[in-house]
């Protein structure tokens, strides 16, 4: 008898056989919800919620969640349509600033440090290597993950990193997806390549498929700049940057210009990527961050892409997304990939070395534009501009083993979780609706769910910490409580228990029903303890490795958090408004460090009890 090894399942095999996503029972997410609004609330306040929440149990509540259950029995996951509709392509508000994704990867501050002089070199590579995972997910030779209990996990956000855009529409827009398997046949392989307002289509693979090494694209870039810094090109990627309903307008204004409008639109569409090959020189986290996202050069950017990369001059770089079809997940995935090939690159350059001088270069997009174009075009950057200005980012390092809080057998990320609210309890002597993200892809199509970590444990804990009379031996004990209580509510948001998605549903479900919305979802208690977007902290674990992200916080007057748990130490973004007089990034940031410098201590102190 023959055996072998069996063959490891492609990237995408295995969505069909995960289980579809549930629906929880309706008495048991209103218990819980009623669980997370009592320590955000008063005494009478909280009563009025019972009363609320009682009367929703036994008149709507019960209808509503018969036609959920409906929806869901006929759906392998019921959220997903609503979530990007309601979440984001409803939103008639700026991608740009207010609602896009920013993010740095490790490679910024190891293998390419900030220099003068390596923007083109440093594009060549990130491009070659962005394109290589692409092509590796084409193939389907990402393996797949799994979760603790060894279960396959949904790939499926993978599918919209590349060849993903976001189309405006008036009242709605549309996301847009291109990417194909080589077996589902073939793909759209271009780049588009964005310089001084001018735009570029780059083929990467040859007619072949075969990808070119960097420094056949090199030669395209060098060629590109050259060409770009003759004259400021038409600067169209401003329009992205405008509110959803008059970027819809002169979008459609624009497409009825001339075919070739259209044909360049599809272009960008259906591109694997964009690229920015910027002019500023940012040589900080936080500084490329900020120029990344809301930098003077927007005419430079594609805000509708899932995935789109700034170069910058100084060599550093960073990647934007709409976020409209990628969670954290997708991310993570792609900037283990580009660090792993960062690595282990060699010297000079990557992939072929050949130099294909006989080929032309590369095609610019010229826009068909008139002077309505012009005006929005101009409307665009002053809607922009207002908005650049409006949100702080501070990214940076605190000093903190990851050893010394296992060894207390205390979560790594309940730790993290305990010191943000810490820190703001201090700062404001009330607890805040905090908002951290848990994956649910061990379902079919998996995104988010929400832990709300601002329990009643939690703010015994945080209580405890500011109050003297309290002993170091009672404030362990208080974590104890929180830690198991972070735990609880994470296994039920990854588990598709939580009842933040299922308490959306129930709301859809009446909006698109013509049925008036129910009393709970006007209580003010549900904006209070979070519900509806209204976190006050906005927070994201990013995972165990080097990397910065951002994004603006869900509140004017709120923070946004995001942070990776290394072995030696935590790195942490915290982004707020400027326009709040009551918030800022770096104290609160520094108030975080402080948290956790406290909280080492008293593990140490428990240590050597």
């Amino acid at each position: 008898m023959m055996t072998g090894k069996q063959e490891a399942p492609l990237t995408f095999d295995l969505e069909e056989t995960l289980p579809s996503l549930p629906l929880p029972p309706l008495d048991r997410s209103l218990e819980n919800y009623l669980e997370s609004v009592r320590p955000l609330v008063t005494q009478d306040e909280y009563q009025e919620t019972v009363r609320v929440v009682r009367s929703f149990q036994e008149d709507a509540g019960p209808k509503l969640q018969e036609k959920l259950q409906a929806r869901a029995d006929s759906h392998r996951n019921w959220l997903e349509a609503w979530w990007e509709k309601y979440a984001y392509l409803q939103s008639r508000q700026p991608i740009a600033v207010l609602n896009g994704v920013t993010a740095i990867d490790h490679v910024n501050m190891t293998n390419w440090p900030p220099r003068p002089g390596t923007q083109l070199i440093r594009a060549s590579q990130a491009i070659w290597i962005s394109a290589k995972y692409f092509q590796k997910l084409r193939r389907e030779e990402q393996p797949i993950d799994k979760d603790p209990t060894g279960n396959p996990v949904s790939m499926h956000q993978l599918r919209s990193i590349f060849n993903a855009c976001r189309e405006p529409g008036e009242e709605c827009d549309k996301m847009l997806r291109y990417f194909r398997t080589e077996r589902e046949g073939p793909c759209p392989n271009h780049v588009v390549v964005f310089s001084n307002g001018h735009i570029y289509r780059v083929e990467v693979f040859d007619s072949n498929e075969n990808l070119y090494g960097s420094r056949e694209i090199m030669r395209q870039l060098v060629d590109i700049k050259k060409r770009s810094l003759l004259s400021p090109g038409q600067g169209v990627g401003v329009l992205t940057a405008t509110t959803r309903d008059d970027w819809a307008k002169a979008y459609r204004h624009m497409c009825s210009l001339s075919q070739s409008n259209q044909r360049h639109f599809e272009t960008i569409r259906t591109a694997i990527f964009g690229v920015s090959l910027d002019s500023d020189s940012p040589t900080s986290v936080s500084e490329a961050l900020r120029l990344g996202g809301s930098g003077r050069n927007v005419q430079d950017r594609w805000f509708d892409k899932e995935y789109f990369l700034v170069i910058f001059e100084s060599g550093m770089f960073i990647y934007i997304t709409d976020h409209t079809a990628l969670d954290g997940f997708a991310a993570f995935k792609l900037s283990l990939n580009n660090l792993e090939e960062f690595q282990n690159a060699p010297v000079g350059h990557m992939g072929s070395s050949e130099v294909h001088n006989h080929r032309d270069g590369a095609q610019e997009l010229s826009f068909t534009i008139d002077d309505l174009v012009e005006e929005y075009k101009q409307r665009a950057l002053e809607t922009f501009n207002e908005n650049a200005p409006k949100v702080d980012i501070i990214g940076s390092h605190i000093e903190c083993g990851r050893g010394l809080i296992k060894s207390n057998k205390i979560s790594s990320d309940a730790f993290m979780q305990m010191a943000i609210q810490l820190a703001y309890f201090e700062k404001y002597k009330e607890p805040a609706a905090c908002y951290e993200t848990g994956a649910t892809v061990m379902f079919y199509h998996g995104r988010t769910d929400t832990i709300r970590t601002c329990t009643q444990e939690m703010v015994d804990w945080c209580a405890a910490m500011v109050d003297q009379s309290k002993t170091n031996s009672e404030r362990f004990a208080l974590m104890k409580a929180v830690n198991a209580k972070h735990r609880e509510l994470t296994i039920q948001a990854v588990t598709g228990q939580a009842f933040d998605r299922h308490l959306l549903g129930l709301y859809i479900t009446a909006l698109e029903g013509g049925i008036d919305i129910p009393d709970i979802f006007l209580d003010p208690s549900f904006s209070k303890s979070g519900g509806g977007g209204n976190y006050v902290l906005s927070t994201s674990q990013l995972g165990r490795f080097y990397q910065f992200g951002s994004i603006a916080p869900m509140r004017t007057d709120g923070y946004s958090i995001f942070y990776n748990i290394l072995q030696e130490r935590i790195y942490a973004t915290v982004v707020t408004y400027k326009t709040c007089d009551h918030t800022d990034s770096l104290d609160f940031l520094d108030r975080i460090r402080y948290s956790v410098v406290r909280m080492q201590k008293l593990l140490k102190g428990n240590a050597k009890l």
